[in-house]
């Protein structure tokens, strides 16, 4: 099993968005959408809406919606912000319209309390050329947090929307969902969905370890109570390790611990800042029932869970400090020599820095976004580094790539750095960011060279990488974490060969 001083020392994340744990219910809140019905609008015609909030609470620390639209009928125009943010409020990532029918938009922050009452959003929306019908706007998610960050007790309801002379029956009511609810309950046909209720019980982990905080927050499958299912869950269990490595596993996914519990299910758990949603634990149920299925398992009981890692937050505080930071620069100031960050090597800059509030932001940077970029070039940037025109590429913690040009090469410095440049931010376009931060530096051959042999004085930390590498052949997962780091904060050197 890992221990926490190995996972804390080579994992890097980041801070609080919204808080899924299920708390004590202290008010009855509601959550609305006025007016209840537009009726007899024609295509081309905007109308707008309000998300109205009843908490029942002088003050609230977070709220989570995620409404659902037919994008068919409707297109939305804008989403303004109503009377319950303030502009120091901290919006939840990725807040907005996806274009496909679904709006999400949340706040939280520990800094600042919003009312208990009032409109979360305003949106405007246009009818497209569609056929006449009725059309709902109902509510897929719903949340709210009171200031001990435990959820509220109530209901979300929709509202209807009439598009042409067609007669809107009033006396069909609103979908309504309940506040803190799940989005969806999974598949009857893999699985079956309950609510988690013991308080206590013994964990396990065969991968990773038992977090801070821990929180059970979906159970799917039928408990077993075979004598046989200790030993088929320790094998589903390593199983699962192997399948999930490189993609669902912690830093590259969300599943931070793998294992078993004492009410005979197995356990999955993921990092509560990541902010899990239902689809997600949809999909990776299908997973395991799949390989379940393969051991003659049937209706396979998993749990699904998350909390927090004090050691690990510490770290990765420390890191979005040093990202935040340089929001006082400017890439350019590498090349001035009145700045603090002045470099004599640094020859060019392009590109912007990220913008890394939370864990959530920082973990999307790091292991998402960067590590996919740095996958889809490396197949081009290979051929510079090959020629030795450049010594290496990597992602430096402050945030930008850097990449070292061979102060010996006779190759146009300034074509090249605009070559290099199309090929990182083309691949970053292609991943979702623009304009990726990329700093391009002359770097001595010797110099890498150095940086790749062993001195006297590196022997005490040479030796203690040979028995990390040493437990990474035993411990699952390990080995892939560490290579994902090495390709991020540990600066992915790629020497010429």
């Amino acid at each position: 099993m890992w221990g926490i001083s190995n996972f804390v020392k080579y994992t890097v994340m980041t801070l609080l968005v919204l808080m899924i744990a299920i708390g004590n219910a202290s008010a009855t809140a509601s959550i609305s959408i006025s007016p209840e019905s537009h009726t007899g609008l024609s295509p081309g015609e905007t109308f707008s809406v309000d998300v109205d909030v009843n908490s029942g609470i002088d003050q609230l620390s977070a709220i989570h919606i995620v409404l659902d639209y037919d994008s068919n009928a409707f297109e939305v125009i804008s989403i303004t912000k109503g009377s319950l943010l303030e502009n120091d409020a901290l919006i939840e990532p990725e807040s907005g319209d996806d274009g496909d029918g679904t709006i999400t938009y949340g706040f939280a922050d520990a800094s600042y309390d919003a009312p208990g009452s009032g409109t979360l959003i305003s949106i405007e929306f246009q009818t497209k050329d569609t056929i006449e019908g009725v059309y709902s706007l109902s509510f897929k998610e719903a949340k709210l947090l009171d200031q001990n960050k435990d959820y509220l007790a109530g209901e979300a309801t929709g509202s209807s929307v009439v598009v042409g002379d067609v007669t809107d029956d009033a006396s069909t009511p609103l979908e309504t969902i309940d506040l803190a609810s799940q989005t969806k309950s999974p598949s009857s046909s893999i699985s079956s969905s309950t609510s988690v209720v013991e308080p206590q019980l013994g964990y396990a982990y065969i991968f990773g370890f038992h977090p801070d905080d821990y929180k059970a927050i979906e159970r799917y499958g039928v408990a077993q109570s075979e004598e046989s299912w200790s030993q088929n869950s320790l094998k589903l269990e390593n199983e699962l390790v192997t399948e999930f490595e490189g993609q669902y596993l912690f830093p590259q996914g969300k599943i931070v611990s793998i294992g078993s519990n004492s009410a005979g299910y197995l356990v999955v758990v993921f990092y509560e800042p990541l902010m899990v949603d239902q689809t997600e634990m949809d999909l990776i149920y299908g997973i395991i029932d799949r390989n379940a299925q393969d051991m003659d398992i049937g209706n396979v009981p998993v749990e699904f869970g998350e909390g927090t890692i004090s050691d690990i937050s510490d770290n990765l505080q420390e890191l979005i400090q040093r990202v935040q930071s340089m929001k006082e620069m400017e890439l350019e100031d590498f090349m001035n020599n009145e700045s603090p960050l002045y470099d004599p090597l640094v020859v060019a800059t392009a590109g912007k820095l990220p913008q890394i509030n939370t864990e959530k932001e920082c973990w999307q940077w790091y292991f998402q976004d960067s590590y996919a970029i740095s996958l889809n070039m490396s197949d081009e940037i290979d051929d510079y580094l090959q020629n030795g025109i450049l010594l290496s590429t990597g992602l430096s913690p402050d945030g930008y790539f850097e990449v070292k040009i061979n102060e010996d090469t006779d190759a146009n410095k300034k074509q090249l750095i605009t070559d290099v440049y199309e090929i990182m931010n083309r691949e970053a376009t292609n991943t979702g960011v623009s304009e990726v931060p990329v700093v391009f530096k002359l770097a001595s051959p010797d110099e890498i060279e150095d940086k790749l042999t062993s001195t006297p004085e590196d022997e005490a930390a040479l030796e203690e990488e040979e028995a990390t590498e040493s437990e990474a052949e035993t411990t699952p997962g390990f080995g892939y974490l560490l290579g994902i780091l090495s390709l991020t904060l540990a600066y992915f050197m790629r020497s010429k060969a």
